[in-house]
């Protein structure tokens, strides 16, 4: 690419974008880009993908700045559970609350039972809302 561009350059073509395989020149610079490139169409050759609709930039290296985002600190905090085999409150004490975190110690505890529970209750859809990020073992078998 870098001794493509520097023929183009002494060729007096003005080359607007580079991706890794492909400039961006002017239609009217193309007879001159054939003379100093390789045009075919096996492997290797360059070739003219687009002539039309493109749009060239107007201005050279204008500088932009951004303007700083204010991202929110979110603060945890734990919600307690009266009963923790009783299932279906704990699925609508999460469903009440929108944004939840469901942590469990050790395995076995209930974090998968849950999430498919949900999914039984009819929470869980292709069309949901609800994010889920779980162990991927099982998870994913189960609903």
């Amino acid at each position: 690419m870098w001794e493509s561009w520097w023929k183009l350059r002494e060729a007096k073509v003005r080359v607007y974008s580079i991706k890794t395989d492909a400039f961006t020149i002017e239609s009217k610079d193309e007879a001159k880009a054939r003379k100093v490139l390789d045009f075919h169409n096996d492997v290797g050759g360059w070739r003219v993908s687009k002539t039309d609709d493109i749009k060239l930039p107007t201005e050279e290296y204008k500088f932009v700045q951004n303007k700083l985002l204010e991202i929110p600190v979110y603060e945890s905090k734990e919600m307690e559970i009266e009963d923790e085999c009783n299932t279906d409150a704990i699925v609508e004490k999460i469903v009440e609350k929108k944004q939840v975190m469901i942590r469990g110690l050790y395995a076995g505890t209930g974090k998968s039972y849950i999430c498919k529970r949900m999914a039984e209750l009819g929470y869980i859809r292709l069309s949901s809302s609800v994010l889920l990020i779980g162990y991927y073992r099982n998870l994913r078998v189960k609903l």
